[in-house]
């Protein structure tokens, strides 16, 4: 056994260029499938013979693998073709003789053998891109993939006939293989732009930075606590009473609301009829808002029979404000000098007795 013989590998890759240039009417796609690792048959047949190969007439066994395969009998050129048909077969032609040339080569048809393991994946880049071009001259804009149920039906059924045809079926007519030669021309020199401008669209919307969108925060209306929207205030005395209509206004002066004002321009309106409210206090910073008044600004559609219940009756009542109580009395503060001493009075003088 010499499956090594440099002759025999030059008869079997002759062979096999043969074969192919007797196909070369067909598309490449054709010859593919019917040749794809004839070199390798015919290598494994020698050694099965112990390197005893009988080839035979390599136009017959290229017209019986024709045959098997459905396809139609070899096209034999006219002396009246016209331009455009001797242009086709030419380059038919031309295709053939370099797949034969790549076939002779071990490495190169072993290259060109694992591209056409991946050949599904240009089916459905070519249905994708047929799409994409479809999408552009209808509505004259491209999107990675379809938004509506029209869209997605074309990209379906644009990929049934893309894998169609890589399996050589619906290509039986040579209007078919015209078809699809043009079809993939197109879609093939349209994913050079597309894949590129697809990228830079993903990219553009930020698919790659999932934090994107909340690098701006959204902020509540109105008044919020730790998170928690403030929809009412309460306000009570030093005593612990409850206040009653009490003006609310921040350090700027501007009155503070639980409606917000950024958005709503500081008014409410009725969910019902749309109409903007006027609360019952004649302004929406006066606490405590009233049953209907606190309902709109929790956005209860009825809240006219709302009542509004403080968190308490009564508050604690804050300290004595330590100015208001009593002093005590300041003690007096020594005096440098001792007070004068009130001299004694002198004794009257004893009246003498007369004599």
């Amino acid at each position: 056994m010499n499956t090594a013989d440099p002759t025999l590998d030059t008869r079997i890759a002759a062979f096999a260029a043969a074969v192919r240039a007797r196909l070369a009417d067909l598309d490449p796609e054709d010859v593919d499938d019917l040749t794809g690792g004839l070199e390798a048959d015919l290598q494994e047949e020698a050694a099965d013979h112990d390197g005893a190969l009988e080839l035979g007439d390599p136009a017959r066994y290229a017209d019986e693998l024709r045959s098997s395969a459905g396809l139609p009998d070899r096209t034999v050129e006219t002396a009246a073709a016209s331009p455009l048909h001797q242009l086709r077969d030419g380059i038919r032609a031309r295709a053939g003789e370099l797949h034969a040339r790549i076939r002779a080569n071990r490495e190169l048809s072993a290259i060109l053998d694992l591209l056409i393991v991946f050949r599904p994946v240009w089916w459905l880049l070519r249905a994708w891109a047929g799409y994409q071009v479809l999408a552009f001259v209808v509505a004259g804009s491209f999107r990675v993939l379809p938004t509506d149920l029209t869209g997605w039906v074309a990209l379906i059924v644009l990929t049934v006939i893309s894998v169609q045809w890589g399996l050589g079926r619906w290509t039986r007519s040579r209007t078919a293989r015209t078809l699809r030669t043009i079809a993939s021309s197109v879609t093939a020199v349209a994913l050079v732009v597309l894949i590129p401008s697809m990228l830079n669209e993903l990219a553009a919307r930020g698919y790659d930075d999932p934090g994107a969108a909340y690098s701006t925060p959204y902020e509540q209306p109105g008044l919020s606590l730790d998170g928690k929207q403030i929809t009412n205030l309460f306000a009570y005395d030093a005593e612990g009473d409850l206040l009653d209509r009490v003006q609310l206004f921040d350090q700027d002066g501007e009155p503070l609301t639980t409606i917000g004002s950024y958005e709503t321009d500081g008014t409410v309106s009725d969910p019902a009829t749309g109409e903007p409210v006027t609360p019952a206090d004649g302004a929406w910073n006066v606490f405590p808002l009233g049953g209907s008044d606190a309902a709109l600004v929790t956005g209860t559609i009825d809240g006219s029979d709302a009542v509004v219940r403080p968190p308490f009756a009564k508050a604690l009542p804050l300290d004595p404000d330590p100015e208001a109580t009593s002093a005590p009395s300041p003690t007096a503060a020594p005096d440098a000098s001792p007070p004068a001493e009130t001299p004694a009075p002198e004794p009257a003088p004893a009246e003498e007795p007369t004599p």
